[in-house]
């Protein structure tokens, strides 16, 4: 289902709240996973916040099956060189070698067309060892043939098999130009 909110605050080239400073603020949500913002400079990339998908005190045997989504309309700017970045940083017991629907993942979507999958594709999946965590990772990409449009920006955790945790942290998301 795609949601078509318009806040005055919000409408303004690139995203508004990328750094989750004001909560949620401009963005939707939604899912039957855990979300939320959590308020820990230890954990957040820059500042105080960052968004969380998914829920680390589930269960790394038998986590919920299922989503955590935000999103955004965004306005790319007709000028320059515009470009989306935002940060995130993945945990997981899970592994996803093939960047597959079956296995634990992590979308970003402009306009329902997938722009990244992210996914522990390497390292040992298990519940007996501590989850993988891999780190603050930077995204970026370009939106230059999407110049002067009006966009949905949607990152998606899915945990389509239920059997091991996966969360991800979002945070400092935005356009430059």
């Amino acid at each position: 289902m795609r949601w078509h909110w318009r806040f005055s605050h919000c409408e303004a080239e690139g995203i508004a709240n990328g750094d989750f400073e004001a909560g949620l603020g401009c963005w939707q949500s939604g899912g039957n996973l855990g979300l939320r913002v959590v308020d820990d400079p230890n954990v957040a990339h820059r500042g105080r916040r960052a968004l969380l998908l998914g829920d680390p005190t589930a269960a790394c045997r038998q986590p919920p099956v299922g989503e955590a989504w935000i999103e955004q309309e965004l306005n790319v700017p007709p000028i320059g060189s515009p470009r989306l970045l935002l940060w995130y940083d993945l945990w997981t017991h899970d592994k996803n070698a093939n960047l597959s629907e079956q296995f634990d993942h992590v979308d970003v979507l402009l306009d329902e067309e997938r722009i990244l999958r992210l996914a522990n594709t390497s390292l040992p999946y298990s519940c007996d060892t501590p989850p993988n965590h891999l780190g603050w990772q930077r995204f970026e990409y370009d939106l230059s043939s999407h110049r002067g449009q009006h966009m949905l920006l949607r990152v998606l955790l899915s945990t389509p098999d239920g059997y091991y945790n996966t969360w991800v942290y979002v945070d400092d998301v935005a356009v430059t130009w």
